[in-house]
């Protein structure tokens, strides 16, 4: 939140996140200035922006009322309004002459895969993920591939027998960790091992990120590669970062590195169906808003590195199975 010293005049709040995905720490000021005459929400599907501690709330909606109180105006800036933010105001204004064709060369390209187009057995490491990956390397470009799925492994199959890997205790299905399986209903961890024929190969039925990153270091032999969780403390300087959604705030913080720091040429969303299909209300909101995330790192066609034949060097890539 910021805007006009209330010795000076009106003032005019604005309210955003911080880059590392924090509030802005001057927010609760809004709650007790006599003088607000406006309030800016900027990009409102943020989850940033909602506290999820009891109660619950969204600085969108403290906004709203705070300004019904004072009589202040209310304006949303955001490429992807909410539900929830057209319900509140009226019409959204459009883009002026010519405004969106301004607005369409502010995104990179997009590129929509269907996984089902590719060779049975590729998993979300496709043919065309693997082109796009070597061609972004080759020109000095970092990439970014995002899976919300932790861990090595969520789901599992002998390969013998190809029964799941069920916990012997619950009958629940485990997950692969350092050293063995784990069950997180009940938290029984055993080796390596099928309970239905004992052998001991199983094969990724889902693939977290840790298991994607090992991929991906055997796929990409010269390029250093980095798994990136919500628990990772550190930013690594890597030309490759495989994680979850947290990977997009780590390499936010490595573009803004300086002029040397090689930019980021490709967000690849590996399995865009589980954000997708997720069973929440707002999962296609906050589907489109991680889109928007992976498209600011890249800028728009003239953002970033020069490619090879003047091609445009930023790409946006989402592997789904429900494109149509």
């Amino acid at each position: 939140m910021n805007g006009t010293d209330d010795r000076l005049g009106p003032v005019i709040a604005v309210i955003t996140s911080l880059a590392q995905g924090d509030l802005h720490p001057d927010f609760p000021e809004i709650e007790n200035d006599p003088d607000l005459q406006a309030i800016v929400v900027v990009d409102d599907a943020d989850e940033a922006l909602e506290d999820e501690r009891a109660p619950t709330w969204h600085a969108r909606d403290v906004g709203f009322e705070r300004a019904s109180r004072a009589g202040a105006s209310v304006r949303v800036v955001t490429p992807v309004p909410t539900v929830d933010a057209l319900h509140h105001l009226p019409v959204p204004a459009r883009p002026p002459a010519g405004g969106a064709t301004a607005g369409r060369a502010g995104w990179p390209r997009v590129e929509v895969v269907d996984p089902r187009d590719d060779q049975p057995g590729r998993g979300v490491l496709g043919t065309r993920l693997a082109e796009v990956l070597h061609a972004t390397l080759d020109r000095g470009a970092r990439a970014v591939c995002v899976l919300n799925r932790t861990g090595r492994a969520r789901l599992l199959a002998c390969v013998h027998c190809s029964e799941l890997a069920r916990c012997e205790s619950c009958g629940a299905t485990v997950a692969e960790v350092d050293g063995g399986l784990s069950c997180g209903r009940c938290g029984t961890t055993r080796p390596l091992v099928c309970l239905h024929c004992h052998g001991t190969k199983l094969r990724a039925v889902r693939s977290g990120v840790r298991r994607i990153g090992e991929e991906l270091a055997a796929l990409l032999p010269r390029a250093s590669v980095a798994v990136v969780e919500g628990s990772s403390a550190e930013h690594p300087d890597v030309d490759v970062l495989v994680g979850t959604e947290a990977a997009l705030h780590r390499a936010a913080s490595l573009a803004t590195g300086g002029p040397t720091s090689p930019p980021v040429g490709l967000v690849a969303f590996l399995e865009f169906d589980q954000e997708l299909l997720a069973p929440r209300v707002h999962a296609a909101e906050a589907a489109l808003w991680l889109l928007v995330r992976g498209a600011r790192l890249l800028g728009g066609p003239g953002a970033g590195a020069p490619a090879p034949g003047g091609a445009a060097p930023g790409l946006l890539l989402v592997q789904t199975r429900v494109a149509a």
